[in-house]
């Protein structure tokens, strides 16, 4: 299992606009931001990112 998928649930992609439930919304910190903020991200634009989430 992935960091990404042990990460919190989310309820909307912010990239997309996926919903939650039916597309693994997951809160993740991105690599390229200094902020330390989750982001929520659906499964397909968490893999943009490749393995560095």
């Amino acid at each position: 299992m992935s960091l990404a998928e042990r990460a919190p649930k989310g309820d909307a992609c912010e990239v997309c606009g996926a919903d939650g439930d039916e597309h693994d919304v997951r809160r993740v910190y991105l690599p390229d931001r200094t902020d330390a903020e989750r982001v929520p991200l659906c499964a397909s634009c968490r893999g943009l990112w490749g393995d560095a989430l």
